[in-house]
C-alpha cells in the first residue's frame, strides 16, 4: 500500500490517496527505490514515540 497526496504527489485537488498494489510470487517488476529523507525518519520516530 502506498499513500500519496498533496502537492508532492502532483495533485491539483488535494485529497487522501492510496494505491493498493497486489504482489505475486516471483513478480520482480515492482521495485521501491524510495529512501526517506532524514527529517522524515525523525518525524516517524517522534510519531512512534507518541504512539507507544
Amino acid at each position: 500500500m502506498f499513500q500519496s497526496n498533496g502537492a508532492a504527489a502532483g495533485q491539483s485537488v488535494h485529497h487522501l490517496h492510496f494505491h493498493m498494489v497486489p504482489r505475486f510470487s516471483g513478480d520482480a517488476r515492482l521495485t521501491t527505490n524510495w529512501t526517506p529523507a532524514q527529517d522524515a525518519i525523525q518525524t516517524l520516530d517522534r510519531t512512534h514515540a507518541l504512539l507507544i
